[in-house]
């Protein structure tokens, strides 16, 4: 008795699931291509971080039958419209967070490759705080040798500093690592927490650790929207 209860139960169950489906789907009368696109293609939505006065470089359009639109996420307010390959003269001049949609004007075929290799939007994340590492700048208190512990040598580098809507900005210095052959050389900052100002800023490290093998060594900093900026120490050490 309890399996023919669950059998009718799940019979309903499917029909009334079926409906629905075909209810929301007469409803939107979905042509060809919204047809394919919603039960075959899902949307594909791709997430980039930028700073300030910076343009999109994750995308590449080449075709001019693409059309794109830039709203703004929170009120979706329209900032912008237009086709191909304009959208990567467009500067983001003011940090928010932001969607980009594109239309690739396709007309998709199951039984064909032409689904397109762009996404169909992008959130795009302005960030207000643009960093960049002195490299030009940085300077060792010591050379680095080979299989000599670098433990005390100290390590100083500017950070130019660019800020929109705020005076300051708290940064919570990462470690700094580092690749190479052989090395397991870290930068450790002296102040765990420093107060960004617009500008040049000046950051302390002490090196602990040493490299085995004679051979280049890229030092990972990382700048306060999460992003690596590489140095490459160009020494050889002996």
């Amino acid at each position: 008795m309890e399996a023919k209860m669950f059998s009718k139960f799940m019979l309903i169950f499917l029909l009334l699931s079926t409906a629905c489906l075909h209810a929301q789907y007469s409803h939107n009368k979905p042509t060809t291509k919204m047809a394919f696109t919603r039960f075959l293609i899902p949307e594909r939505v791709d997430t980039t971080c930028i700073t300030f006065g910076q343009k999109l470089t994750c995308i590449n359009i080449t075709d001019d039958l693409v059309t794109w639109e830039i709203k703004e996420k929170v009120s979706g307010d329209l900032i912008i419209s237009g086709n191909g390959a304009t959208l990567h003269d467009y500067m983001f001049a003011t940090a928010g967070n932001y969607v980009v949609t594109l239309d690739h004007h396709l007309s998709y075929d199951p039984n064909s490759c032409n689904h397109g290799s762009l996404p169909d939007q992008i959130e795009v994340m302005v960030s207000p705080i643009s960093a960049k590492f002195v490299f030009g700048t940085i300077s060792f208190s010591s050379p680095i040798q080979d299989s000599i512990p670098t433990d005390g040598i100290q390590l100083t580098i500017d950070m130019d500093v660019a800020l929109q809507g705020m005076s300051s900005y708290n940064y919570l210095i990462p470690t700094v690592r580092t690749n190479g052959t052989d090395t397991e050389i870290v930068a450790t900052p002296m102040q765990s927490e420093v107060s960004l100002v617009e500008g040049i800023n000046t950051l302390n490290f002490v090196l602990s650790g040493l490299v085995t093998r004679p051979s280049y060594i890229v030092f990972d900093f990382v700048d306060p929207n999460g992003k690596i900026q590489d140095y490459t120490y160009t020494l050889l050490v002996n």
